[in-house]
């Protein structure tokens, strides 16, 4: 199970008895356009994006500002994750989970893509999809999607296209900002535990290890990258973990910021 807005990973055993109780037997939906989530699948690899504007009315430990985030795995082994959020703390340390920097996304100036309250819920401003396009070209898919969440704040619209090749061992994105200049983006991609990461010697990219699994490379461009401590939830247990972060400056009325996971040969 996906940790979006106040979910966490659940128990397969018990997901697959529910399953199994529901006698459900149709096909895995991929296009979730009324939920606000797409779906990705190639092979062995499967990527869920979030696409869709913050729930309405959520409790504290519910909505997030995680828009345009994803969450990508190779086979069982779960590579890109969202932090997830503690289900008890103090309502400071719950927000900063549900804050877009814990979330596998762009953040503007350390700033919130939706206004979150400390009582729970949101602000007044709040990120609203804006486009959402979903093209699938000999079992190659391409996601595009964007919000407004920092329009009023920086005058500045977020898209993230995301492709997927058929053969499940490439998957890249681009992330744009267009509108008014002189700030500065990170990009978030926080890693699962159980991976393995080392910024090579040049700085330029991030080998992934994990499982039995061949090796998997991160490159980026027009960004620094640096790797950096991050923390999971894991069924209620905090757990140590790395992200990947991508540094840039916007400068001009569109920066776009390239980057790519692909396997090793």
């Amino acid at each position: 199970m996906t940790c979006f807005n106040g979910a966490a990973q659940s128990d397969p055993v018990r997901i697959a008895a529910a399953l199994k109780a529901s006698e459900a037997t149709g096909r895995t939906v991929t296009n979730l356009a009324y939920s606000g989530f797409q779906r990705l699948t190639s092979r062995r690899v499967v990527l869920i994006m979030d696409v869709g504007a913050p729930p309405i009315n959520p409790t504290p430990t519910m909505g997030c500002a995680g828009t345009l985030s994803f969450e990508l795995s190779i086979s069982k082994q779960r590579l890109v994750v969202n932090c997830g959020v503690p289900k008890s703390g103090h309502p400071k340390m719950i927000s900063a989970f549900r804050g877009t920097a814990a979330h596998s996304t762009l953040t503007i100036a350390d700033m919130n893509s939706s206004q979150i309250s400390e009582v729970g819920g949101f602000g007044p401003r709040v990120a609203e999809q804006i486009e959402t396009l979903r093209r699938e070209v000999d079992k190659n898919t391409l996601v595009q999607a964007a919000h407004n969440g920092y329009l009023a704040p920086f005058g500045l619209i977020h898209k993230r296209a995301l492709f997927l090749s058929a053969d499940g061992n490439e998957l890249r994105g681009e992330d744009t900002l267009i509108g008014k200049t002189g700030t500065n983006a990170s990009i978030s991609f926080h890693l699962h535990p159980n991976v393995q990461a080392s910024l090579v010697e040049a700085r330029n990219s991030v080998l992934l290890k994990f499982g039995e699994s061949a090796g998997w490379r991160f490159r980026a461009s027009n960004a620094n990258i640096t790797l950096d401590p991050s923390l999971y939830f894991d069924h209620g247990v905090r757990r140590q973990a790395q992200q990947i972060v991508l540094a840039a400056d916007h400068n001009g009325p569109e920066t776009i910021i390239k980057w790519r996971f692909a396997q090793e040969d």
